[in-house]
């Protein structure tokens, strides 16, 4: 074959399969026993064959999108390890304190006060040594779904 025909033949894999970044869509929903949707968080897919990690947000309605190398692009085909943290959404104010000193001026310090988010669901779904998900995502649109443990 020549150049020309090899170029072509590489031009069209380059167009069926895409670019090779992200690869599959993943989308889901993360809910509790009682099937109320977890409403706070981040998803996390980790593959140590793949060297690489797909991460996305939980929203209020409990969906998330998976996100590898671009916003949404999904993951490529492989066994995951799955890790989910969710918090309360942080209500806390925010005080903002000036002190003076005579080195460096004037300075603003700010921390949180309030009461501390509280989890919305068991912590052992942070931890990919204890969360027991895994997922496998095959070429194409992933629709995967986990139901887990309200905090204890």
């Amino acid at each position: 074959m020549n150049w020309i025909g090899t170029f072509a033949v590489g031009a069209l894999l380059v167009a069926a399969t895409g670019c090779g970044a992200g690869g599959s869509s993943v989308t889901g929903t993360v809910t509790l026993e009682d099937g109320t949707p977890v409403t706070n968080g981040r998803i996390i897919f980790t593959s140590k064959e793949l060297n690489l990690s797909a991460n996305g947000s939980i929203n209020a309605d409990g969906t998330y999108e998976l996100s590898t190398y671009e916003m949404n692009d999904g993951a490529p085909e492989g066994n995951y390890q799955v890790t989910i943290t969710a918090m309360q959404r942080d209500q806390r104010a925010v005080e903002i304190t000036e002190t003076s000193t005579k080195d460096r001026g004037r300075q603003a310090n700010s921390r949180r006060v309030g009461t501390m988010p509280k989890p919305l669901i068991h912590p052992k779904y942070g931890n990919s040594a204890s969360s027991g998900l895994t997922a496998e995502v095959k070429l194409g649109r992933n629709e995967i779904n986990f139901q887990v443990e309200g905090p204890k």
